[in-house]
């Protein structure tokens, strides 16, 4: 019944407005991770002593390092190496640009960087290492997250993003927009804070017109990202959104590998593994987030909520509304508990 009534209530998009898009020729332009044969990275990188594989992209990878200093003192640190087919150009470019943009941020969430440098003929930077689990990770080895753990994510990762967009407060009309917003990117350490990692393609709102190609996550794209039109806080308020529903689901909103389908996923395939979830049956808090998740992910970024402030006023309402069996912090508490999740464990994404 349910099912129904969101056919005929048309509660995500209208047919004709996704219909309309034609994103197609969009598509060939987007930077997907290849993960090439690279050769070995050495024992160790300038100073740092490489441990252990931490994760990898299209264009890095990212290793648990030490640094060795007097009094037998060893800093860990994350190691981010820019891979060996992308030493020369544009991704080599990012990587730096990476580093000097994460390093101006100062916020809890967002790992320090403390040195960034080349050897070996290796770009690399080296920047807080955060002990814990992806998102990702977390989905993957345990499945859906109650309802209460997603919102204290989704309340956490908006408090982050409030300060990522003012970032730009001599571009008041430009914002710092991180653009890949997704579970391999949002890390939960032991004591149930979330930290936001990889800026790779964080750029000013204007900036990412310019560039003649899309960057990011195609699952978790915006149309204006994909279409390489200028981006805002609102673009990531999108991503959010497409993670929130992976959270509670654990299904991805656009589960689709191109274009076509996954616009036609964004009619057919929201309400109904939500509202079956857990045996709940189709509550009012989950009417209240289907009405949140709908504002979120809209074509049109005007239709979208004004701010990041706004959405967080709206989940914090939600929040109010859910019986919390849990918070982040004592869902991450029962999951060691339990051994479901391993510090020591790699966590190549």
């Amino acid at each position: 019944m349910f099912a129904n009534a969101m056919q005929h209530n048309a509660m995500f998009y209208e047919l004709d407005e996704i219909t309309e898009m034609d994103l197609t020729p969009h598509l060939a332009q987007i930077q997907t991770g290849l993960n090439p044969q690279d050769t070995p990275v050495p024992a160790c990188l300038g100073e740092y002593r490489i441990r252990r594989l931490l994760g990898r992209g299209g264009t890095a990878r990212v290793f648990l390092a030490e640094r060795p200093s007097g009094f037998g003192f060893h800093r860990k640190v994350a190691l981010k190496v820019a891979s060996t087919h992308a030493q020369k150009g544009i991704y080599r470019e990012l990587l730096i640009r990476e580093a000097r943009i994460q390093s101006d941020l100062h916020h809890p969430a967002v790992p320090a960087v403390y040195e960034l440098g080349q050897n070996h003929g290796l770009a690399y930077y080296a920047m807080e290492w955060i002990e814990g689990w992806t998102l990702s990770r977390c989905l993957r080895q345990c499945g859906p997250l109650p309802l209460s753990v997603c919102l204290d994510v989704a309340i956490q990762l908006c408090q982050i993003l409030q300060y990522f967009h003012g970032f730009g407060t001599a571009h008041p009309t430009e914002p710092l927009v991180h653009g890949d917003i997704k579970p391999a990117n949002i890390m939960v350490d032991g004591f149930g804070r979330i930290h936001l990692i990889d800026f790779g393609i964080a750029t000013m709102g204007a900036e990412s017109a310019c560039a003649g190609r899309s960057f990011g996550t195609l699952a978790y794209m915006a149309p204006e990202q994909i279409m390489q039109e200028p981006l805002d806080g609102r673009t990531d308020q999108f991503a959010l959104g497409a993670l929130l529903y992976e959270l509670v689901t654990g299904q991805r909103l656009f589960p689709e590998n191109t274009i076509k389908n996954m616009a036609m996923s964004r009619i057919q395939t929201l309400a109904t593994p939500l509202a079956k979830k857990g045996g709940w049956g189709f509550c009012t808090p989950l009417r209240a987030l289907l009405q949140l998740l709908k504002q979120c992910v809209m074509v049109n970024p005007s239709d979208r909520f004004q701010n990041i402030e706004v959405l967080s006023t709206r989940l914090h309402k939600v929040q109010r509304r859910v019986r919390k069996d849990a918070s982040l912090q004592t869902w991450i508490e029962h999951q060691i508990k339990q051994q479901t999740l391993d510090f020591d464990a790699p966590c190549a994404e």
